[in-house]
């Protein structure tokens, strides 16, 4: 009997947007510019709802059928306040070939205001965590483009009333990283290999070394800049090559490592590093005890120890199989006497007494490698190979049992795991180049949120319809067809060294090009051919202009002046590209020669002001003068440009006003000047910051937003128009939005990575996540690990 068959469901009966499974894992299957699904009129957020409100976010109950008759009410009176001129306004594409790089490692700021991600290509991102409306915001503030065979195995904040930061490579290096500007302050390398683990105790630093051995590091934090010296070796367990991993708790005052070998080797904090010990509480009974507290009184805090492998063993314990990836020092919150727990690459979590060396317990659930452990309390949450969080709790009697699982968190191996404690939320980075995180009472309740950490830069050229990408140390172009429907390669350009692109910007002609690295930024001038703009051939792209740049280039603009119609024999016309560092701002005239100027953002007669964190730069145009606006999380500054476009200093205006999440927003529909936005210090997002007059935009827009097009304003006859002079088209982190002065109403649920106005300023092109191109970059294991989950 033949098998039955299915029938196949019409392109137009495709699920809607807004029941798309979560905005960080979206199913997008095509490349294609679909205009099909670019209508907006399917709202799912109310009249200036928060996102912390049912219509935001998934359902958190069964409905029943009269609430959901209420809610389709609801919904249809939302649709009818959107104004009808949103419809056939935007055009979705996917990412054409994402670039995906995994998460190595993570750590979080004491203030938990800040987050450090490490990815697997060197490369360093830096997010600030807001809570708004009792929902976290992540805003990228800076990233690194990241350098070939330069892996990163651990990250972490140092105890500093700077903002300081450390991370260890397989190189064998420790480098302090400025946690503002992402800068290396101090390298400290030494003989032993490559650091596989450390960890912070106190003011001491233990590292896990491909030798076999665990080092005590030791950092003053009193000089200018802060140094490493090395204090201990704790020596290797004999038949082991190296050691894999190291935790500590300096409230119980013990350490403990792991080696490739299945040896869990734990040892006593020395007594100056004690938290709350003193000589006289010490009850001195042998006399090699007696000796070793002479010794610590004749020597002062924080000097050498008599010998490097001077240390106070407690155990050494071995695994009955496998070797242990990760371990760490928890329990005795709840009554429970400490343990050291270790997760084995057989998939399995040991637990240990923390003063005896006693195996408690051993837990097999894991089906994979447990490559990643956090306490939190009285409470242990693993996770590793096979992307499944598990968590581990202790009874009232001490005895520690599994208690929930969480089953596909990822697409691929979890990295790391985190727990923030004033905020109560769990983070947890995987190898897909996705953060999870969700409140730590109802993560295996309730459905988490997601973070695409991806850096991957796109610059669209409008004048031509040109979309370029960065991929693989490449920088690609592609042209649509006539009917904006296919995306068709142009060029692709392969930048030469050992360091990724971190940043790419263009002119809307596309004549210029600027990319941008951790070692230097590059001008390249695209010569097309003479006669055939239609058929977009190209003749070269040449490299005109090399600049150093120390720290990276932090934002980029192209600017036309004088009648901005590119006329070459008017003398008033001029171009210029501008280049944001973080205390420079760099004008280059593109002409014949490429001039550089460099202005230091300097008050006249003071010091340097580089303590507002720039982070943008905005144009502001007026008639035939511009100015420009470099936005920073403390600050901005204002200033005049002449005709031909140099930076007159003595124009500076100062404000101490944070200004985030600024962007200069094109206008739809006529020839006007854009309209810069952003988040200020009064946490409101205000638009038209360069004018005398600025307007408050809604209080409860989240503090993600990321404004793409103005509107034209509602005619006179329309309800509303008066109130509503301001409307914004704009995304967020679960999607697309409608914006006015009074409210917003959310239109679309996606995850945009790219939002530019087409040519003829009539359409939007949002470029989305393209999951389906995403997972196939991930190598093929990931299919494996996810069946029979």
């Amino acid at each position: 009997m033949p098998p039955k068959k299915r029938s196949r469901s019409s392109p137009t009966a495709k699920a809607p947007a807004s029941r798309e499974s979560g905005a960080a894992h979206m199913a997008t299957t095509t490349t294609t510019v679909n205009e099909a699904n670019a209508s907006p009129l399917a709202t799912t957020a109310g009249n200036s709802c928060g996102r912390d409100s049912a219509l935001c976010g998934p359902a958190a109950s069964i409905t029943t059928r009269g609430e959901r008759d209420v809610k389709a009410r609801g919904t249809a009176e939302q649709r009818r306040k959107i104004p009808s001129d949103l419809e056939g306004l935007v055009l979705r594409s996917t990412v054409i070939a994402p670039d995906v790089v995994g998460i190595r490692c993570m750590a979080v700021h004491p203030g938990e205001k800040e987050l450090i991600l490490a990815r697997e290509n060197g490369s360093i991102v830096l997010y600030g965590i807001e809570s708004f409306q009792n929902v976290p915001h992540f805003e990228l503030i800076r990233h690194t483009g990241g350098r070939t065979n330069r892996t990163i195995t651990r990250v972490r904040y140092l105890p500093s009333k700077r903002l300081l930061f450390l991370a260890s490579y397989l190189s064998g290096q420790l480098v302090v990283y400025c946690g503002e500007t992402l800068s290396p302050l101090h390298v400290y390398q030494r003989t032993g290999g490559a650091v596989w683990d450390f960890c912070i105790v106190g003011a001491h630093i233990y590292t896990a070394m491909a030798d076999g051995s665990w080092r005590q590091l030791w950092m003053d934090y009193t000089v200018t800049v802060p140094a490493l010296t090395l204090r201990r070796i704790i020596p290797k367990v004999s038949g082991a090559d190296r050691a894999l991993s190291v935790c500590g708790s300096e409230y119980l005052g013990i350490a403990a490592g792991t080696d490739d070998a299945g040896n869990v080797v734990a040892w006593r904090l020395p007594h100056e590093e004690g938290k709350g010990e003193d000589d006289d509480d010490i009850a001195v009974t042998t006399a090699s005890n007696r000796r070793r507290k002479e010794d610590t009184n004749n020597n002062p805090r924080g000097a050498r120890p008599m010998s490097l492998s001077d240390h106070e063993a407690l155990w050494t314990s071995r695994l009955p199989k496998g070797m242990g990836l990760c371990c760490v020092v928890g329990g005795g919150a709840s009554g429970g006497a400490p343990v050291v727990a270790v997760g084995t690459s057989m998939g399995d979590i040991v637990l240990f007494d923390a003063q005896h060396g006693h195996v408690l317990n051993t837990f097999t659930h894991h089906k994979g490698p447990v490559s990643t452990l956090v306490g939190s309390g009285g409470v242990l949450y693993a996770s590793g190979w096979h992307d499944s969080l598990r968590s581990y709790r202790a009874g009232a009697d001490g005895e520690w049992f599994p208690a929930e699982v969480k089953r596909r968190t990822h697409y691929h191996e979890v990295s790391e795991l985190l727990v923030l404690q004033q905020q109560q939320l769990i983070l947890s980075a995987a190898r897909d180049g996705t953060v999870m995180y969700a409140p730590a009472d109802s993560v295996f309740t309730s459905p988490a949120m997601y973070i695409p950490v991806t850096t991957q830069k796109f610059a669209f050229a409008k004048a031509k319809n040109v979309l370029l990408q960065t991929r693989h140390g490449r920088i690609e172009g592609f042209r649509t067809d006539a009917a904006l429907r296919h995306w068709m390669p142009l060029f692709a350009y392969k930048v030469h060294g050992k360091f990724h692109v971190q940043g790419l910007w263009c002119d809307e002609n596309l004549q210029y090009m600027l990319f941008a690295t951790d070692e230097r930024a590059a001008l390249l001038h695209v010569c097309w051919r003479d006669g055939a703009e239609d058929a977009l051939a190209l003749r070269r792209i040449e490299e005109v202009v090399a600049l150093p740049v120390g720290r990276g280039v932090l934002d980029c603009c192209f600017v036309q002046h004088g009648d901005g119609s590119g006329n070459v024999g008017s003398a008033a016309t001029a171009a210029s590209c501008y280049i944001l560092l973080d205390d420079t701002v760099l004008h280059v005239t593109l002409a014949k020669g490429y001039p550089v100027v460099e202005t230091a953002m300097r008050a006249s007669g003071a010091e340097p002001n580089g303590n507002i964190r720039p982070n943008r730069l905005l144009v502001a145009v007026d008639g035939k003068n511009s100015s420009l606006i470099v936005c920073g999380r403390r600050g901005r500054l204002t200033c005049g440009t002449a005709p031909d476009g140099t930076i007159d200093p003595s124009s500076f205006v100062w404000s101490q006003e944070s200004t985030r999440m600024a962007v200069s927003v094109p206008a739809l529909g006529r020839h006007t000047s854009p309209t810069c936005v952003a988040l200020t210090g009064k946490t409101q997002y205000v638009a038209g910051i360069e004018t005398a007059s600025p307007s408050l935009l809604p209080r409860t827009l989240p503090h993600d937003v990321l404004f793409i097009a103005r509107l034209p304003s509602l005619a006179s006859g329309v309800a509303g128009a008066k109130r509503d002079a301001f409307r914004f088209l704009a995304c967020f982190s679960r999607g697309l939005m409608y914006v006015t002065e009074n409210s917003w109403y959310m239109l679309q649920r996606c995850t945009v990575e790219g939002a530019f106005v087409l040519k003829g300023d009539t359409r939007v092109l949002l470029l989305v996540r393209n999951l389906e191109g995403t997972l196939e970059a991930l190598p093929m294991c990931w299919k494996v690990r996810r069946f029979g989950n």
